[in-house]
């Protein structure tokens, strides 16, 4: 496959998570298989208790916050032909492995909001072990009753845990925050995924304030509204960080914001390198979507980070949105890698 997987939707929850299903089905069965040989391998148990583990301790939290996109969850388990506990368990990927793998996956993904004299550009690399390589998923969605929306998302949810824009102008990436995960509670994809329901940035703080399992934190830019953002949420609160008078705002996986208690943060020194050398490659530039790619495409300071280890991180993709002319550039990385793509809304 020379690109991403691209699906195109509408309709209710359980319509959309369908055609998703269907769409991604051949990846979820290879995922599964591949899931059990790695747990096996990596982690304290097997891919049946992390399986047993989170229907017991996050389905009941999650039906009741958000069954709109359980019920995305059991379409997509339909299409795919698959199980309901075979989807669910793929979408708390994150939250499982934190807890049950031995070795703790610590470098993740890099944001950036600029501004240009053309508009707001957010940027990301999104960054997970290289299983995923080649396997993420363009979504263009049109749901009943809620904005439509064109983002980056892994096969088993319909988007949420990687960045895009949805049709009331608002741009978004998420970045994991160096947190231990609770072990019971709302998978982080589900509080992400309502994130794209959002038609104002100040919408977006009330949506993370969500009893999710892990520390996220939601880069926003907002065309209408002409600023950007970053929402922190740790287990307990939230906190807003706004643009100043630098035209950039960068995030990598730790916490930046005073108010948040950082106590139980275990905050990497790859982490603090890559927000210093976003910082740098930002600062006095004339920023364009163009110094975005370059900035995100280098290797220097693990911002465009290469396959290493099966249980390590990589950048999968890296992908600029630009929310005003509704077109999102994503390029694809690793050994089979290509350069940046447009799609645009439908």
């Amino acid at each position: 496959m020379s690109g991403f997987l691209h699906v195109k939707t509408g309709g209710t929850h359980r319509e959309m998570g369908v055609d998703f299903g269907r769409a991604t089905r051949e990846i979820l069965h290879e995922f599964l298989s591949e899931s059990a040989k790695f747990y096996r391998r990596h982690a304290t148990h097997d891919a049946a208790y992390a399986r047993r583990y989170a229907m017991r301790n996050f389905f009941s939290h999650t039906q009741r916050r958000f069954p709109s996109y359980l019920e995305e969850t059991r379409g997509i388990a339909e299409g795919a032909g698959l199980t309901f506990e075979d989807i669910f368990f793929l979408t708390a990927d994150e939250e499982l492995s934190t807890l049950l793998w031995k070795q703790k996956i610590s470098e993740k993904c890099s944001s950036a909001v600029v501004r240009t004299k053309n508009g707001l550009l957010l940027a990301h690399n999104e960054d997970y072990p290289p299983h995923y390589l080649g396997r993420l998923v363009i979504v263009d969605a049109e749901p009943n009753n809620a904005p439509a929306f064109l983002s980056v998302t892994y096969p088993y949810i319909l988007t949420g845990p990687g960045c895009g824009f949805n049709s009331s102008g608002l741009a978004f990436s998420a970045n994991s925050l160096m947190f231990p995960p609770r072990r019971r509670g709302i998978p982080s994809n589900f509080v992400l995924r309502d994130v794209y329901r959002a038609r104002r940035v100040s919408e977006v703080k009330k949506i993370m304030v969500t009893r999710a399992l892990m520390g996220n934190a939601a880069v926003i830019a907002s065309v209408k509204e002409n600023r950007a953002i970053v929402v922190e949420a740790s287990l307990n609160d939230t906190a807003v960080i706004t643009m100043g008078k630098q035209n950039f705002l960068a995030h990598t996986n730790h916490v930046l914001a005073d108010a948040l208690d950082r106590r139980t943060e275990t905050p990497t020194v790859g982490s603090k390198n890559r927000l210093a050398a976003l910082e740098r490659g930002l600062a006095d530039q004339i920023l364009d979507a163009a110094q975005l790619r370059r900035i995100f495409s280098s290797k220097k300071n693990g911002l465009c980070r290469i396959v290493r280890g099966k249980a390590d991180s990589c950048t999968i993709a890296s992908v600029i949105l630009d929310p005003k002319r509704k077109v999102m550039y994503v390029a694809k990385r690793g050994p089979k890698g290509h350069a940046f793509q447009p799609y645009r809304m439908k």
